[in-house]
C-alpha cells in the first residue's frame, strides 16, 4: 500500500510496526512480558517508590512563602527537629477540678520515659517538652474553656532519626488512654500525619484496584461478548501499569521524590487509557473479520459445551484440592490445572495458513491502530502542558501519567498485534453465548450476539435523528451544558490540609480537637521573616512590626521568636484563626505584605521580610497556579489545533473539536463545584465539602482534553475513511458516527466505571479528580459525540474540511491507512 505521509510508499510506520510484531509474535509477545515486569522488579530493587509527604510546604516552587525558609537558611540550617503536639482533653470537667489536673500532669511527665531504639542505643523521644500546666493561660497551650491542653515538645533529628523515635508514641498514646479512661489523647506530628496519610493511600489504590479490574472486564465481556477478547486489554493494562510503577519509582529514587497521588494518577489514566485502546484495536480487528466472512460464533453442540465446563471445573477442583490437602498434593493439583490451562491456551491458538488474520491485524493497526497512536499523542501533548509548571510535586505527577500513557500507545502497536496473530480467532473464545445456544435459549444468543452489522443498533438510529434535525439537537445540548457550568463562576481553590483528609485519621482528630477547642486558632501560623535581625535598630522595628499584625483582627499571639543559626534572621510567629483557604486569612497576608511591610521596614532601613506559614504557602500555590493556567491553556489548545490541523486538513475540525472540549470542561467544573465545594450528594458520596484542590481544575483540563481528543480523533478517523471512499459529508458522518459510536460508549464506560471508583476513595484530591474526569468523560461520549458533534457537523456540510489557501502546504499525514488485502512477507515465527 502506499501512503501520503510515507513518500518512498509502502506503509506508515506504525502499520509496518505493527506487522513486524505480528509476524514475530512470539519473541514480542515475551519481550513485552520481561520489559514491564522487569522494569517493576527493578524498581523494587532499588528501593521502590520514593514519594514526597502528603503534608508538606518542603520541595514546592518557589513561592514568596518557600523564598523566606530559604532566607531563614541562608546562614546555616539549626539542628533539624519536628514539633510533635500531644492533646489531651477531659471528657468531662476541666483543669480547675483537681482530679482532672493531676490526669493531665501524670499524662505530660510520662512524655519523658518514652524511649525508642536509635543506632542501637535507647534514647529518649521528647525533648523541649512544654507543660502547659506550668506555663499557665497566657501561654496559649490552655484552651479557653479549661478542658483542653496542648503539649508541645520537640524531636530532634530528621529522616529516618526521627521515625525510630516515634516508633514508640502508638502504643504510648494507647497506654495512656487506657490508663486515663476520662481523657481524650491525640498525637500529631508532620511525620506521624504523613505515615497515617501513606497508609491511606496505599490502601486506597489497593482497594481501587480490587474493583477496577472486575468491573472493567464485566463491562469489557459486555462489550465484546467474549472472554478472552475481554481479558486481553485488560492483560495490556495491567502490564502497562507495572512499567509505569517500575518507571515512577526509578525516576523517583534517580530524579527527585514523586508526589504521593502519582501513583493513583498511574492507575487512575493507565488503567482506563490502556483498556480503551486495546477496545478499539480489538473490535477493529474481529469487525475485519467478520467482514471477510468468519463467522466467530462456531457454536458448539450441547456435549462440547458440557465437556469443557467439566475441565474448568477439574482445574478448580485440582487447585482447591491440592491446596486443602497439603503436601505433594499442591503441587500434582497445581501441574494438572497447569496442563489443562496450557491444552486450553493451545486449542485458542489458530493456525494454519496466517493470510487472513495478518490481513485484518494490518487493516486494525492502520486504521484503529493509528487513531490510537495519534489520540495517544495528543494526550501526552495535553497533559505535557503540566511540564511548564516550575513545581517539582505537579511534574512528577504528569510525568507519571504520560509514562502510562506512551507505554500502553507502545503496547498497543507491539504487544496487541502479537497476540492476535498468536490467538487469531481464539480472540473470540468463551462467547456468552455459546452456553445459552447449547441449552437451546435462542433468545439470548441473538441479545448477545456482539457482532451485528456496522450501523445498526440504538445509536445509529440516534444519529440520524440528530442529523434530521441539527440545529435543534445542538442548540439544546449547548444550553443544557451551560446550565451545568454556571456554578464554575462560585470557584474557591486552595491547598489541601489534613482536614481534608478522612476523620478516622487520627492526625485528623487532633486537628479537629484543636479547631473546636481554639477558635482563636492553635496551630495555623503566620510568620515574619526579618533580615538584620541582630541589629538593635531592627529591633524595635519587629516590635512595631508585631504590634501592628496584632492589632489585624484574626491574628493573635503570643509572638515566639526564632533565630537562624547564625543569628542575623528572626522568624516572628504569630497565630491565625479558621483555615488556612479562608479568604479571611489569605487577605491577612496580602495586608500584611503590601500594606504592614512596606510601612515598618522602609527602603531606608534596608530590612527585608518575606511573610510565610501555612496560609501564605496556599494563596502562593493558588496565585502560581492562576498566573499559569493562561500558559496551559495556549499550549494545550495550540498543539491540540496543531496535531488536528495536519491529521485532517482542515481548520474548522480543530476550532470545533476544541470548542466541543471546552464546553464539556465547562459542564464537569460546574458539576464539582457543585458536589465537593457547595456539598450535593455529600452524604452520598461520602465526602467533606471543601475547597477544590487548586491543581485539580488544571490536571482535569490537560487530561480530559486529551481523553476527549482520543474519542474525536478516533470517530472523525471513521468519518474521514467513509468519506475518502466516495460518500459525500452528511453521508460519511451518519456512517462514521453510528459505526463508531457502540465502540465509544464501551470505552467510555470503562472510563467512568475507573474514574467513578475513585470517587469512593478516601483523599479528597483523588475523589475530585476522579469525579470531574468521571463527569466530563460521560458528558462527552454521550452528547457532545453523539449529539452536538454530528449536528454540528451535519450543519457545517462539505464546510468541516474547509483549508485556506496559504496552508495547502501543510504535509498530507493520514490518520487511517489505506486498505489493503495483500499481506507480504510470512510469518516468521509460528
Amino acid at each position: 500500500m502506499t501512503s501520503p505521509d510515507h513518500p518512498g510508499g509502502g506503509p506508515p510506520w506504525t502499520v509496518r510496526v505493527a506487522m513486524w510484531s505480528a509476524r514475530h509474535r512470539w519473541p514480542v509477545f515475551a519481550a513485552w512480558f520481561l520489559a514491564t515486569i522487569g522494569l517493576f522488579v527493578a524498581s523494587l530493587a532499588m528501593g521502590g517508590t520514593n514519594t514526597q509527604n502528603a503534608v508538606s510546604n518542603d520541595d514546592r516552587a518557589k513561592y514568596e512563602a518557600a523564598h523566606a525558609y530559604d532566607v531563614f537558611n541562608a546562614g546555616g540550617t539549626k539542628d533539624p527537629a519536628e514539633f510533635f503536639y500531644l492533646v489531651i482533653s477531659s471528657n468531662s470537667g476541666t483543669l480547675d477540678d483537681s482530679a482532672v489536673a493531676a490526669s493531665v500532669q501524670r499524662v505530660v511527665a510520662s512524655m519523658a520515659d518514652v524511649k525508642a531504639a536509635v543506632g542501637g542505643q535507647q534514647v529518649a523521644t521528647f525533648s523541649d517538652i512544654v507543660n502547659p500546666l506550668q506555663a499557665g493561660p497566657q501561654s496559649g497551650l490552655i484552651s479557653p474553656d479549661k478542658t483542653s491542653v496542648r503539649v508541645v515538645a520537640h524531636i530532634k533529628g530528621e529522616g529516618q532519626t526521627v521515625e525510630d523515635k516515634l516508633a514508640p508514641v502508638p502504643a504510648f498514646v494507647a497506654q495512656a488512654r487506657a490508663d486515663n479512661p476520662g481523657l481524650t489523647v491525640y498525637a500529631l506530628s508532620n511525620t506521624l500525619a504523613n505515615d497515617e496519610i501513606s497508609t491511606v493511600i496505599t490502601e486506597d489504590l489497593d482497594g481501587s484496584l480490587r474493583l477496577t479490574i472486575p468491573l472493567t472486564f464485566l463491562i469489557l465481556l459486555v462489550a465484546f461478548g467474549a472472554v478472552v477478547a475481554a481479558a486481553v486489554p485488560l492483560v495490556l493494562a495491567i502490564t502497562s501499569l507495572l512499567a509505569a510503577f517500575g518507571f515512577l519509582g526509578i525516576y523517583s529514587q534517580v530524579v527527585s521524590p514523586v508526589s504521593p497521588y502519582a501513583t493513583q494518577l498511574v492507575v487512575l489514566i493507565g488503567l482506563a487509557v490502556a483498556v480503551d485502546y486495546s477496545l478499539f484495536m480489538v473490535t477493529r480487528y474481529r469487525t475485519e473479520r467478520h467482514r471477510r466472512g468468519y463467522d466467530s460464533h462456531r457454536f458448539y453442540s450441547r456435549a462440547v459445551y458440557l465437556r469443557r465446563v467439566a475441565l474448568t471445573l477439574l482445574a478448580a477442583v485440582a487447585i482447591v484440592g491440592g491446596a486443602v490437602a497439603g503436601g505433594p498434593l499442591v503441587a500434582i493439583g497445581t501441574a494438572i490445572a497447569l496442563g489443562i490451562v496450557i491444552w486450553a491456551l493451545w486449542r485458542l491458538m489458530e493456525r494454519g495458513d496466517p493470510t487472513q488474520k495478518l490481513q485484518a491485524i494490518e487493516i486494525a493497526s492502520g486504521t484503529a491502530g493509528r487513531a490510537v497512536f495519534f489520540s495517544g499523542l495528543a494526550v501526552m501533548i495535553s497533559i505535557a502542558g503540566l511540564l511548564v509548571l516550575d513545581d517539582p510535586f505537579f511534574r512528577s505527577m504528569a510525568i507519571g501519567t504520560i509514562a502510562v500513557v506512551l507505554i500502553s500507545v507502545i503496547g498497543s502497536l507491539t504487544f496487541l498485534p502479537a497476540t492476535l496473530a498468536i490467538l487469531g480467532n481464539g480472540v473470540n473464545a468463551g462467547q456468552l453465548a455459546i452456553p445459552f445456544q447449547a441449552l437451546g435459549l435462542t433468545p439470548l444468543v441473538r441479545l448477545l450476539d456482539r457482532n451485528r452489522d456496522e450501523g445498526s443498533g440504538v445509536w445509529s438510529a440516534l444519529t440520524r435523528r440528530v442529523m434530521s434535525r441539527p440545529l435543534i439537537s445542538a442548540a439544546v445540548v449547548v444550553l443544557l451544558l451551560l446550565a451545568m457550568a454556571t456554578p464554575f463562576t462560585r470557584l474557591h481553590v486552595g491547598s489541601g490540609d489534613l482536614t481534608s483528609f478522612p476523620d478516622t485519621v487520627d492526625s485528623v482528630k487532633a486537628i479537629n480537637l484543636m479547631n473546636a477547642k481554639w477558635p482563636q486558632g492553635s496551630t495555623l501560623p503566620l510568620v515574619a521573616i526579618v533580615t538584620r535581625a541582630d541589629e538593635p535598630a531592627t529591633k524595635a522595628l519587629m516590635d512595631a512590626l508585631s504590634a501592628k499584625v496584632l492589632a489585624i483582627h484574626g491574628v493573635s499571639g503570643p509572638v515566639t521568636t526564632d533565630l537562624s543559626k547564625d543569628g542575623k534572621v528572626a522568624a516572628l510567629n504569630y497565630t491565625l484563626a479558621g483555615g488556612l483557604n479562608d479568604y479571611a486569612n489569605w487577605d491577612i497576608v496580602r495586608l500584611v505584605r503590601s500594606t504592614v511591610v512596606p510601612a515598618v521596614f522602609t527602603p531606608a532601613t534596608g530590612v527585608q521580610a518575606y511573610i510565610t506559614g501555612d496560609a501564605a504557602f496556599a494563596l502562593d500555590q493558588t496565585d502560581f497556579y492562576a498566573k499559569a493556567l493562561p500558559q496551559i491553556f495556549v499550549f494545550v489548545l495550540g498543539l491540540s489545533f496543531l496535531l488536528l490541523l495536519v491529521a485532517f486538513r482542515s481548520i474548522v475540525i480543530p476550532i470545533k473539536a476544541i470548542i466541543l472540549n471546552l464546553l464539556s470542561t465547562s459542564a464537569a467544573y460546574g458539576l464539582l463545584v457543585l458536589v465537593f465545594q457547595e456539598g450535593w450528594l455529600k452524604d452520598v458520596i461520602g465526602f467533606k465539602p471543601g475547597v477544590i484542590e487548586s491543581f485539580v481544575p488544571l490536571f482535569i483540563f490537560t487530561i480530559l482534553f486529551g481523553l476527549s481528543m482520543d474519542y474525536h480523533v478516533f470517530i472523525l478517523a471513521r468519518i474521514k475513511e467513509a468519506r475518502d471512499r466516495g460518500l459525500n459529508t452528511n453521508a460519511a458522518v451518519a456512517k462514521g458516527i453510528s459505526i463508531t459510536s457502540g465502540t465509544i460508549t464501551s470505552a467510555a464506560a470503562i472510563m467512568v466505571v475507573v474514574f467513578g471508583v475513585f470517587v469512593t476513595l478516601k483523599t479528597s484530591v483523588i475523589q475530585q479528580l476522579g469525579f470531574g474526569l468521571a463527569i466530563a468523560v460521560l458528558l462527552d461520549a454521550t452528547v457532545v459525540r453523539s449529539i452536538l458533534l454530528p449536528a454540528t457537523m451535519r450543519l457545517l456540510g462539505e464546510w468541516n474540511w474547509w483549508l485556506p489557501g496559504f496552508l495547502r502546504w501543510l504535509p498530507q499525514v493520514t490518520i487511517e491507512a489505506p486498505e489493503t488485502e495483500s499481506v507480504e512477507g510470512a510469518p516468521a515465527t509460528a
